[in-house]
């Protein structure tokens, strides 16, 4: 079981996998059951009246049938979700927020929170990476994580992401989980891998479309995961890359820093 934890500091983002809670439908076969928490990244703070569409895993394409509305405490319960994964977008509050995509998240999930990303941190975060935002193109934040035999997340430092097709500008955060410079444009704080801390990175201006984002150490790719980017305003995907289940260690290097 991956217990999936804060994605902290600017790009926060919680997935909790949980048991399976069966419900059982009209005809006596088990109906699957998912609930979530709709939720402000920045604030952490519950919302409701947000509308939440469940949407294909693969290509971010709404699930006809599955859109419903968070209550007063921003619970939202969808029953019968299709497949083993699915992906959900939590739709912009205008001027407040953007449209939040997560994918790879647990059909069955009893405790799952769906985050809503605010407008500030969706134009700021890139500029601190010293990247001029084309809203016309994809953004993915996310971290990279090993997890180990207990089932806890760990970050992965000095990890470079790799997207393919290879279309956007990646940007590390600092310890401060901030994002910052690469090190040719800043050689004080700039960084060009993931901090050890933190494992954060941040994709910004990706053409829309199926892309691949990899984990490399050293030259050799640690794990990757299968994301759809959306050339969209105010749209942002939230994604975290995690290492291969063959990997019996992090694989951060002993010297990193």
């Amino acid at each position: 079981m991956h217990v999936k934890k804060t994605l902290a500091g600017l790009w926060g983002v919680l997935f909790t996998l949980v048991v399976v809670l069966p419900a059982c439908g009209g005809d006596g076969e088990s109906a699957a059951q998912f609930k979530a928490t709709v939720k402000d990244r920045m604030s952490r703070t519950p919302m409701g009246g947000i509308t939440v569409t469940a949407v294909d895993n693969s290509t971010g394409q709404p699930l006809a049938g599955f859109e419903e509305v968070s209550e007063p405490d921003g619970s939202i319960t969808f029953e019968g979700l299709p497949g083993e994964k699915v992906g959900f977008l939590c739709h912009e509050v205008p001027g407040e927020h953007v449209d939040t995509y997560q994918f790879n998240i647990s059909t069955t999930a009893q405790d799952e929170e769906l985050w809503l990303v605010d407008l500030g941190t969706y134009q700021m975060a890139p500029a601190l990476g010293g990247v001029t935002l084309d809203t016309s193109k994809g953004v993915v934040a996310g971290s990279i994580y090993w997890v180990n035999a207990q089932g806890e997340e760990e970050p992965i430092g000095c990890a470079q992401v790799v997207d393919e097709p290879a279309t956007g500008a990646v940007r590390y955060f600092g310890g401060n989980e901030l994002p910052v410079k690469p090190t040719a444009d800043d050689p004080v704080n700039g960084r060009d891998s993931t901090h050890p801390n933190n494992g954060l990175f941040l994709i910004a201006n990706m053409e829309p479309g199926p892309v691949t984002m990899k984990i490399v150490i050293n030259g050799e790719e640690k794990g990757s995961v299968d994301v759809v980017t959306f050339g969209a305003e105010n749209t942002l995907l939230i994604s975290n890359i995690y290492a291969d289940d063959a990997l019996t260690a992090n694989p951060t290097p002993a010297d990193c820093q």
